[in-house]
């Protein structure tokens, strides 16, 4: 399996196979064995996600086969610890951040294995859903919002060469995760599908607060640096502040898209 001359069909039922057959092998084989499925799995999905360098398309679109495959293994193992967690949340991130790069038709995939990766966190019971929200909910928006600003790229279409993601790209996703409807096909029960929905919109909420504390939205005066070449006094130059928009420019203008992205998202 973890030969690099397995095609990547293969490699796809191989990974879904794990999944689909995590639950036997806990009734019918040891609690070892689930691990180690859990590890091939996920040394498999390192070696692929994990390097530097860009994420192929027929990779990126395993990607969600990953996801879910690994939270089946996770359901059936006897103790989860801190490191598995984390690696799942690594992957999930990389899986949102990505989102827009999955033809659409894949994007259903994405959203199953999230949600199907949250309802068996939620199933496990302890604190393993809540701190997988934790994270990757506040990765996810900053992921989503780190883009151009939507109207700066209406603006200049036709300009690029490669498709411009921006904000509006991740709305089905987020929409999606805040969907009893979706997670019910997922959960057992509709207290626990309702319960994962109210704590997903927790975390979104509690991450917006985050990132405003966080953000720099300070603002200076902007110079006006011709008229400054031509005027004896830095006071001749200065733009009037009474117009806020041409007077003003911000401290960090990746934060300000960041925010601007942020309001329009949520």
């Amino acid at each position: 399996m973890l030969s690099s001359s397995t095609s990547s069909y293969d490699m796809k039922l191989v990974i879904k196979a794990f999944g689909l057959f995590a639950a036997p092998c806990r009734v019918y084989m040891t609690p070892q064995d689930v691990l180690y499925m859990f590890t091939v799995v996920m040394q498999r999905a390192e070696q692929i996600y994990f390097k530097e360098g860009d994420i192929s398309n027929a990779d990126l679109q395993n990607l969600p086969d990953y996801i879910e495959s690994l939270s089946s293994i996770m359901r059936q193992l006897s103790a989860v610890t801190n490191e598995q967690l984390v690696a799942l949340q690594c992957l999930t991130v990389q899986l949102i951040e990505n989102f827009p790069k999955l033809p659409k038709p894949f994007h259903w995939l994405a959203i199953r294995a999230i949600t199907v990766t949250l309802s068996s966190l939620a199933e496990s019971g302890g604190t393993f859903l809540e701190e997988f929200l934790s994270n990757v909910v506040y990765q996810g928006i900053i992921r989503s919002c780190k883009h151009q600003i939507a109207i700066d790229v209406e603006l200049q279409k036709g300009q690029f060469h490669e498709n411009v993601f921006t904000y509006k790209d991740y709305i089905p996703l987020w929409k999606e995760l805040l969907s009893v409807n979706n997670f019910q096909k997922r959960s057992t029960s509709l207290t626990q599908t309702q319960l994962i929905v109210v704590k997903v919109y927790d975390k979104l909420v509690n991450t917006v607060l985050v990132l405003m504390k966080k953000l720099d939205l300070s603002t200076r005066k902007k110079t006006n640096i011709e008229a400054l070449s031509t005027s004896g006094g830095a006071s001749e130059a200065d733009i009037p502040v009474l117009d806020p928009e041409s007077g003003l420019e911000a401290n960090n203008r990746k934060d300000f898209q960041v925010f601007i992205n942020l309001v329009d998202l949520t």
